[in-house]
């Protein structure tokens, strides 16, 4: 069904100072987004993506003189294996400094559980076997309806 066994090549670029796109790979991959100050050592990324393409993003953010350590917060917007599981081997890669984690409502629940079966749908045929990740339990901070949160010199609700 789906060609995820292959590696591809995310592409970064910047979008307007301080704002940042890496466009998704072939194949069950979601854009992530960095939102950063301007001395580039408050890095906020939105989605992850879906795990196999964590290397290509590193690297493509490495272009960009944007170093993965300044990642301060991580906005997840669903929990869809495409833009959720690049999280574990970020979290793997910063274990010693790592991010606070955002996501709404049943998103932020079903992380914090690790809740395979909300993750991997059934009808797909998937799992974190697929993408080559462990699903654990992460803390997250749960954002609700109206609730402002900052990224660098911008404010979201």
């Amino acid at each position: 069904m789906f060609n995820i066994g292959n590696i591809y090549t995310k592409k970064g670029y910047k979008i307007i100072d301080n704002v940042y796109y890496f466009k998704e790979t072939p194949t069950l991959d979601a854009n992530n987004y960095i939102i950063s100050n301007k001395d580039k050592t408050d890095l906020t990324l939105i989605d992850t993506g879906n795990g196999i393409s964590f290397k290509s993003l590193i690297e493509e953010m490495e272009k960009l003189n944007l170093s993965y350590k300044n990642i301060k917060k991580v906005i997840l917007t669903h929990i869809h294996v495409d833009h959720l599981l690049g999280i574990y081997p970020l979290l793997l890669k910063m274990n010693s400094n790592p991010p606070k984690i955002y996501a709404f409502g049943h998103a932020a629940r079903t992380i914090k559980n690790a809740d395979i079966s909300a993750i991997f749908p059934g009808s797909l045929g998937l799992g974190p076997q697929t993408f080559k990740v462990k699903i654990i339990p992460i803390e997250v901070n749960e954002l609700t309806n109206n609730q402002e949160i900052s990224c660098a010199e911008y404010k979201f609700r």
